[in-house]
């Protein structure tokens, strides 16, 4: 059976636009840096909120995270730091810069658990 080749054609538009309706395609890139010392945080959590596409930064705080999801919300998180969420509506640029907050426990908060010492028992 012999196709057509404007149906070949037709067939191939429509699933090109169909894919540029599911999602856009999405580089972001950037440092994550230590607000206050300025210093990279290592191993710092970037994910795309909803889904399983995600990164972490390196050694220098860099990160770079691609997705063609339909994803609008990136989360930034990273051990001992307050997590920063970031609506992707609200920039306009595919450089994004992020600063987390060290979190700080109240002093009330903190548990002191000294150490016991066994007693030696001497024999006799």
């Amino acid at each position: 059976m012999k196709v057509p080749g404007y149906k070949i054609l037709m067939l191939v538009i429509l699933l090109a636009g169909a894919n540029s309706i599911s999602g856009q395609d999405i580089n972001l890139s950037g440092i994550i840096i230590e607000k206050g010392t300025q210093q990279p945080i290592e191993a710092a959590s970037i994910l795309f909120e909803t889904t399983t596409i995600g990164t972490i930064s390196d050694v220098n705080g860099n990160y770079k995270l691609w997705t063609n999801d339909s994803a609008r919300t990136v989360v930034f998180s990273a051990p001992g730091h307050e997590q920063v969420v970031i609506s992707l509506d609200s920039i306009s640029s595919t450089t994004l810069n992020v600063e987390l907050t060290k979190k700080t426990t109240p002093a009330n908060k903190l548990n002191a658990h000294p150490q016991e010492k066994n007693a030696r028992k001497s024999r006799r």
